[in-house]
């Protein structure tokens, strides 16, 4: 089953006691230039268990239930209910954020049931024609950071919540490895389009929109699908252009020293990664060779042994050259803490 989650901003009012009215998703095409139709939404599994979630974080308590969803002038509207201060406060806390402004963002959880594709330009890219809702939650994203801020600094939020709610991220993409150029709270809402492009062979979505206040389109985020790009390969690309890289979350590596199931391509893909990191680093000899050790043994860590042999004969190169440098006394002390440099290739290798 494959569950599909989708942010809005929403409308919110008070509608009854506690009670809070959202406009969850609308017929607008969203930054993933992706249309959700309202007349498509089943309800009814959702209904037999109305739970509205903080940032479908189902290892806490739901902060509230929703009396009413209902598909309404294209549109889903929900109507959330929220547990009362004495039963459980952060409920009551993310109630007076969204009471008084600070939050504006909701998800739904679905389950795509049929679908069509567009080219992206004249029709959009994809529109959901049948989708089961499974979830609701509430979230801070695409919520103002200066607005929490304010709601923190007036004493409607303590610093410990306030903490939890900025430590919420979006979760990765599970079909595309995600490059963020640009916040998307820069863009003016309902301006997203995706279009393609290609690099080295391989294609890649653009997701542009307009800034606010400007009318001309802007580049905000990069996708690339993870059956054709490599976490290495499109990371690579994302640094390229200052962007901010997450890999799909099936690709996330979650324990440093476990082995990895590796094609020979993968495992060429991160060295080639590795030795740009290196070289880009313009290290000195001694912590070079620091690097190369530390590379050598990851990647000899992640298939388990199993490296190519032109991949070896690679390395061979690259460190008859440091050899060949040192024997020429084309020596220099570069100015770093090897022991810092090894640990920096370390963790950014495992973030990989």
């Amino acid at each position: 089953m494959n569950i599909l989650r989708k942010q809005f901003t929403c409308e919110v009012k008070e509608v009854g006691e506690r009670t809070l009215e959202f406009v969850g998703s609308t017929e607008a095409i969203d930054r993933d230039g992706e249309v959700i139709l309202a007349k498509g939404w089943d309800l009814a599994n959702y209904k037999k268990n109305p739970v509205f979630m903080w940032a479908h974080n189902y290892t806490q308590p739901p902060i509230g239930r929703a009396v009413s969803v209902k598909k309404e002038d294209g549109a889903l509207r929900f109507q959330v209910e929220f547990a009362p201060r004495e039963t459980y406060e952060f409920a009551d806390t993310i109630y007076q954020l969204y009471k008084g402004g600070f939050l504006k963002a909701t998800s739904v959880g679905f389950v795509p049931q049929e679908w069509e594709d567009g080219d992206g330009k004249e029709a959009p890219r994809r529109t959901y024609k049948k989708q089961e809702l499974l979830e609701l939650s509430a979230v801070p994203v695409p919520s103002n950071p200066e607005a929490l801020i304010g709601a923190r600094d007036a004493g409607i939020l303590t610093t410990k919540d306030f903490e939890a709610i900025m430590a919420v991220e979006e979760k990765p993409y599970e079909a595309e490895h995600a490059c963020r150029l640009r916040s998307p709270d820069d863009f003016q809402d309902d301006s997203f389009r995706r279009t393609q492009r290609e690099h080295d062979g391989k294609k890649y979505s653009v997701i542009m929109g307009r800034l606010k206040g400007e009318t001309t389109m802007t580049e905000q985020a990069y996708r690339y699908p993870k059956d054709t790009w490599a976490a290495g390969q499109a990371r690579t690309h994302c640094k390229g252009h200052d962007g901010t890289f997450e890999a799909a979350s099936e690709e996330a590596v979650t324990a440093p020293h476990r082995e990895r199931d590796l094609s020979q391509a993968q495992i060429r893909d991160e060295f080639d990664y590795a030795k740009a990191l290196i070289v880009e680093g313009n290290l000195g000899e001694d912590s070079l060779k620091a690097a190369w050790d530390i590379v050598r043994e990851l990647l000899m860590r992640y298939p388990g042994g199993d490296i190519p042999v032109d991949i070896l004969e690679s390395f061979e190169v690259e460190e008859q050259t440091i050899d060949s440098t040192e024997a020429k006394g084309q020596t220099h002390d570069d100015g770093w803490d090897h022991t810092e440099v090894s640990q920096l290739v370390v963790e950014e290798l495992l973030r990989r």
